[in-house]
């Protein structure tokens, strides 16, 4: 395979119920192009894989020792340390509260730059999108409008510019969070306020085929069930139904 699929599941082990849900959704593809990565801790290995026989979905399980809430958050800026990364070409990361509504091998059949290729999501002002990082005081050129993007799907190659670009951005995480009271959208802000400075982002090339507000939409490849809807349960259960109406439905989008 020269494509990768891969989440991350750490801290929570309430978050492989929305895996498992995931699982299911990629279920009905076939002659997949990619494999599919979780990436996660020692103690869930075990459930995961139990997860995927019995759903038969072919995943691996990479395992790390991450345990604090910021190594949790900051695993997926990992994927380049990993040493299988060789394989693969493009590279396609996804949260676990999303559904697949589409072949994945179309996406990754798309011919891209070097870039980070994500969903265009709220303006660069507010936090969650690297509001408290970026000095709109002391930089004019900088507009609080400039919309930011979720951390929650990035499609990207496996290039030299997104691996430095990874590091950055945990470097600056980690060191910031020494100093600071890191709270809510822990990486995203850091994911946003790098990509945004070195114009390395791309937000047309999947808004039209991913959503971060599946609402009582279909048509869209990928459902992100973006946002807090209460407790793990509660977005599993809301994921469980719309999980139920997709397969009532023709999969792949028009």
């Amino acid at each position: 395979m020269e494509n990768l699929v891969y989440t991350c599941v750490f801290a929570n082990q309430e978050y492989i119920l929305l895996l498992k849900l995931l699982l299911q959704s990629l279920k009905p593809f076939k002659n997949k192009t990619y494999d599919v990565l979780v990436l996660t801790h020692p103690s869930f290995e075990s459930e995961i894989l139990s997860i995927a026989k019995k759903e038969n979905v072919n995943i691996f399980v990479h395992t790390l020792n991450f345990t604090s809430s910021v190594e949790a958050k900051a695993a997926r800026l990992d994927i380049f340390d990993l040493p299988f990364m060789y394989r693969y070409k493009k590279i396609l990361y996804l949260d676990t509260d999303i559904l697949i509504n589409g072949d994945l091998n179309d996406i990754f059949s798309i011919k891209l730059d070097d870039k980070l290729y994500v969903v265009k999501e709220g303006y660069i002002e507010c936090q969650y999108w690297g509001g408290k990082l970026f000095d709109f005081e002391n930089n004019p050129n900088i507009d609080r409008k400039t919309p930011g993007f979720s951390s929650g799907i990035m499609l990207f190659n496996k290039c030299d510019t997104i691996k430095c670009l990874f590091k950055t951005i945990h470097d600056h995480l980690f060191k910031y969070h020494k100093q600071n009271n890191l709270i809510g959208y822990v990486d995203q802000q850091f994911i946003n306020y790098h990509t945004i400075l070195q114009n390395l982002h791309n937000t047309e090339l999947l808004s039209p085929i991913c959503t971060n507000s599946p609402g009582h939409v279909l048509n869209f490849y990928i459902l992100h069930f973006a946002g807090s809807h209460g407790t793990v349960l509660n977005k599993y259960n809301v994921m469980q139904d719309y999980l139920k109406r997709i397969k009532q439905l023709d999969r792949i989008p028009t």
